[in-house]
Parts: structure tokens; sequence; C-alpha cells
């Protein structure tokens, strides 16, 4: 059975002065008619919010290039991702 989609992404800033969430499609280069959305959220308007949605962003789409279902999981994919700092 063939599945078709068409997806769009959009953000509404609300009554913040700068958008921090970030929100991405990103086919896949390995695999024909793949894509990974990713939603990642900013910090509520604190410092450095939307510099941490672009790096989830950054990293979901390196990961993402590497990915394989024949050689691994999703949830093994994920499981590559850099360890989590704590600031």
């Amino acid at each position: 059975m063939a599945l078709s989609l068409d997806a769009a992404t959009g953000t509404h800033i609300g009554d913040r002065k700068e958008q921090q969430d970030r929100v991405a499609i990103i086919p896949s280069k390995r695999l024909k008619g793949t894509a990974l959305v990713v939603l990642a959220d900013g910090a509520g308007g604190y410092t450095g919010g939307a510099a941490a949605a672009e790096q989830v962003i950054r990293t979901a789409t390196n990961l993402f290039e590497g990915f394989s279902p024949k050689d691994e999981s999703p949830s093994s994919c994920c499981a590559r991702s850099p360890p989590r700092r704590t600031w």
C-alpha cells in the first residue's frame, strides 16, 4: 500500500520578542520517502533558548543522516545522541 504525505511547518511567536521554538522536516538522504519530524521547544524566553533548540535540530539531522533501519532501530539511533549537559 502506497502512502503519500504532504507536510508543512509553522510557528506563532505569541507575545514573546523572539521565537525560540524550532521545527524541522528532515528528508532522508539514504531512504527514499522517509523523513524525520523534529519539534524543539525553546526555553520560554530565557537566554540561549533559540540556540538550544537549533542544536536539537542539528543533532537530530546528524543522527538521522546515518540511520538505516536495516542496521539499527529508531531507539538505538536516538541512543547515539551526545550526552545531555546540565548547565
